[in-house]
């Protein structure tokens, strides 16, 4: 078990049944699905942008229509998601 803040998670990876959590200073993998991690995490500061990514709305840098930049990485936005990922930042 490794307790994780919140407000250092940058961004989730899923890895099929695994996850890639990016922190600010660490990698972590863990066996959980993305689906079950979304339910877990406060929905003003994550948004769902790729159904293999979670991303952290504070940590964004820029984004486009079909990327978002995050920490000097760059992330494609699915159409499923895209609409979603929108919403979330007119109402920031």
């Amino acid at each position: 078990m490794v307790k994780i803040n919140f407000a250092e998670i940058v961004f989730i990876e899923s890895l099929s049944d695994y996850l890639k959590i990016r922190t600010t200073t660490k990698t972590i993998v863990t066996r959980e699905t993305i689906s079950k991690i979304q339910t877990k995490l406060p929905t003003k500061d994550f948004v769902r942008i790729h159904r293999s990514f979670i991303i952290s709305v504070p940590f964004i840098s820029s984004y486009t229509t079909e990327y978002v930049e995050i920490k000097k990485t760059t992330i494609s936005i699915s159409r499923t998601y895209r609409n979603s990922f929108f919403r979330i930042m007119e109402n920031g």
